[in-house]
């Protein structure tokens, strides 16, 4: 999951020149409170449960590092290299030419994310991991879950897309569940999951959580109803 706190959604926290957010907040505040995301910059964040602004519950860090190495790239020769190589037919048409070009050494920058302190926050201090080695084995690895949305029209629903659901045995250990999620463990009973629009919440079986994208007049709206799901698997 690729984090763009520039993005639609995202508001600066109250109070910071550089933090941006995006999540539940307090109505009387407008600080972070609530589920939300913490981006410190493009590739520091923290997800999970805040309190007033400050990181307090159950949550992690979600970091993106950039590695740069040197490695032989592949570049094509120019049209004229390589029509200077170019044999024709009668009719004056291509029927061969070489793959013209040269290898040279470059900096290549890789990104990958990762999750770090996945586990429990006290006034904005890590207080210690979770144990989330249960998602990794039965009934967990077994439980589904699932991901739709369905089109709102003039306030009522239009074309529907899903919902699908893959079991949680696909669930990696950076957390990234497929296209559409990534989750940790909440506690026994609950997941703690970021779905791919950027917006957190907390699941148990048989859950379901969802969320609107609208614009337009009230009664005339148009937008996308997004909606999560957890179950236990289908026979």
């Amino acid at each position: 999951m690729n984090l763009k706190p520039s993005g639609y959604g995202w508001s600066a926290v109250p109070g910071s020149d550089t933090l941006r957010y995006m999540g539940e907040t307090d109505a009387a505040t407008g600080m972070p409170d609530g589920m939300g995301i913490l981006a410190y910059d493009d590739s520091h964040f923290y997800i999970g449960e805040l309190r007033q602004g400050r990181r307090h519950g159950r949550g992690f860090l979600y970091i993106k590092e950039e590695k740069t190495e040197v490695k032989p790239v592949w570049h094509r020769g120019t049209y004229e290299e390589v029509m200077a190589t170019a044999e024709f037919d009668s009719c004056g048409r291509v029927i061969h030419c070489e793959n013209v070009g040269k290898w040279v050494n470059e900096g290549v920058t890789t990104a990958t994310w990762h999750k770090e302190q996945d586990g429990h926050w006290q006034d904005d201090a890590y207080a210690g991991d979770a144990d989330v080695s249960p998602l990794y084995r039965h009934p967990w690895n077994k439980r589904e879950l699932g991901y739709g949305h369905y089109s709102l029209y003039d306030g009522s629903a239009g074309s529907e897309y899903g919902p699908f659901f893959s079991p949680l045995s696909g669930l990696k250990k950076d957390g990234a569940f497929g296209d559409y999620h990534m989750a940790t463990l909440y506690d026994a009973d609950h997941l703690l999951v970021v779905t791919h629009q950027q917006r957190v919440c907390k699941l148990g079986v048989g859950d379901s959580f969802e969320w609107d994208e609208t614009w337009g007049d009230p009664g005339h709206e148009r937008g996308t109803r997004y909606q999560t799901y957890l179950r236990e698997p289908q026979s």
